[in-house]
């Protein structure tokens, strides 16, 4: 069986072509990592494609808070829960406590009365 030799430039535009960038900057260390560890083929592809998604996961965090135009400055640490309703202060508990719905986490502060609040009030 003939072995293939791939030259790194060809390697790079072949990623590029398909955007991904972060597989495209790091293939060559992980492949000496995965040569000094003994990583299989499996283990190699893996790692590489783990760091393509986090990073592409962490982006769209961001992007995603760029383009929801809030003011990053305020957090419900911040916030003076007595300028609320009294109906919602009693459920203080319920806005700042966590809950899974289908493995996403999300805040009971999309209560649209708080957000009201927290947005038009200051």
């Amino acid at each position: 069986m003939n072995k293939l030799k791939v030259k790194s430039p060809d390697l790079d535009k072949l990623l590029k072509n398909l955007h991904l960038p972060t597989v495209r900057h790091d293939y060559k260390e992980c492949a000496d990592k995965a040569t000094q560890e003994g990583l299989s083929y499996e283990e190699f592809l893996f790692e590489l494609i783990e760091r393509e998604c986090e990073v592409r996961q962490h982006n769209k965090i961001a992007r995603n808070l760029r383009n929801s135009r809030l003011p990053l400055e305020k957090n419900l640490d911040l916030f003076d829960l007595k300028r609320l309703p009294d109906k919602v202060q009693k459920r203080e508990c319920c806005l700042t406590e966590p809950f899974l719905i289908g493995q996403r986490m999300f805040w009971r502060l999309v209560i649209l009365e708080v957000v009201r609040h927290i947005f038009c009030a200051h």
